[in-house]
């Protein structure tokens, strides 16, 4: 805390700083650095300052004695910062993936199978990753929506093997792979529920 003080006032006066130490070399255009020199610093600080800006350069010192010159100095030694943890970008969800298709009557196709697949059963759980929507039943992915432009894919799995793929770009062929989901679904000793229609 005590150098961010120091590294605030020489901020805001660069221009003193030259006049005061009479260096013409000073650029008062360049920020200040901020190095702390220390016998020793703690863990904490060493993690702390990785979030610092502007950045924090750290040496630990050491007072050294040649065994034969008799010769003493002292030796600096760097200590490496990381870099701060960038945090996870959000997944997209259920809604970003279904709003990535622009065929508005596909659009419309992916978000009433999505509400088709809900409805079923309570069983039936959709969520979104990275790059598609997954459909589980009781802990085993049953099915994958991948969104493209202008149509969609329906991936059937069993043993995480895909075992069908379908191309749905029509009323068609939602009617088509909802068959197929739903009959994967009673294989697997599912109940649709008693509103399900």
């Amino acid at each position: 805390m005590q150098s961010l003080r120091y590294y605030d006032w020489v901020f805001s006066n660069r221009d003193r700083v030259k006049e005061i130490l009479h260096n013409e070399d000073i650029d008062v255009k360049k920020e200040p650095k901020i190095i702390l020199i220390a016998k020793s610093f703690s863990d904490t600080l060493k993690k702390s300052v990785k979030y610092v800006k502007p950045r924090v350069d750290l040496f630990e010192y050491k007072y050294l004695e040649s065994s034969k010159t008799g010769e003493r100095g002292l030796w600096l030694n760097p200590i490496p910062i990381e870099e701060p943890e960038v945090p996870p970008e959000p997944l997209p969800t259920i809604e970003d993936h279904i709003g990535y298709i622009t065929n508005e009557k596909v659009r419309e196709i992916c978000k009433e199978l999505v509400n088709k697949l809900k409805e079923m059963s309570d069983d039936i759980i959709v969520k979104p990753t990275k790059y598609y929507i997954s459909v589980f039943f009781k802990g085993k992915r049953l099915s994958v929506i991948e969104p493209k432009r202008s149509y969609f894919y329906v991936y059937l799995t069993k043993e995480s093997e895909w075992t069908d793929q379908t191309r749905v770009e029509k009323e068609g062929d939602f009617d088509e792979i909802f068959k197929k989901i739903e009959s994967f679904f009673r294989e697997l000793g599912g109940k649709p529920s008693s509103n399900f229609q």
